[in-house]
């Protein structure tokens, strides 16, 4: 067998595969350099060109921040003035240890309620009339309830102040044991 003898590479040849060898691996590293923090001076970027959620305690100063523009007027707010609900057609609090059922209007129209509310002889969805102050205008307000067993039902009100109760369809007469008014609440407006 004889052997194949390769050609010396040529001087140009040499200097071409040297300049690509340079060539990639000057971008690869010019690449990797230019990308990602390394580029951005530390404490120098603007509040709009932040990566969400990468701030912590330790990069803001809490004793620098101040008070929230009208935070102050949360402290200043009247505290609210609980109407005792006159409840109707059987329907009464729930027991000692619940709230009587109550409504209440804050400063920014909100109307709240609380309490808890059963009946042992159900004659009427409807358990009271809300005080005109209270009443939603314009349209029947569809609110979510608690009720017995953990069920989910609706209290609804109309425009003249009837408060109805809705059970879970699931589960007939959750009303009747046991109805949270509490957390339920509406805008006036």
């Amino acid at each position: 067998m004889s052997k194949v003898r390769m050609p010396k590479p040529s001087a140009a040849l040499i200097v071409a595969v040297l300049a690509l060898v340079l060539a990639t691996t000057g971008t690869a590293f010019a690449a990797s350099s230019a990308i990602g923090d390394h580029l951005i001076n530390k404490h120098s970027l603007s509040g709009n060109r932040l990566r969400a959620h990468t701030l912590t305690s330790n990069q803001i100063n809490m004793n620098a921040l101040g008070t929230v523009p009208k935070a102050n007027l949360a402290n200043h707010l009247p505290a609210l003035s609980w109407v005792p609900l006159n409840l109707e057609n059987g329907w009464q609090n729930y027991n000692g240890d619940a709230r009587p059922p109550s409504v209440a209007i804050d400063a920014q129209g909100i109307v709240h309620l609380r309490g808890a509310i059963r009946v042992t002889t159900q004659t009427s969805t409807e358990f009271a009339v809300l005080p005109v102050p209270f009443r939603p205008l314009g349209t029947t307000v569809w609110l979510t309830a608690d009720m017995f067993g953990g069920t989910t039902g609706r209290v609804y009100i109309s425009t003249d102040g009837t408060m109805n109760i809705q059970d879970d369809p699931g589960s007939a007469n959750s009303a009747k044991g046991f109805t949270s008014l509490d957390g339920i609440t509406y805008s006036l407006s």
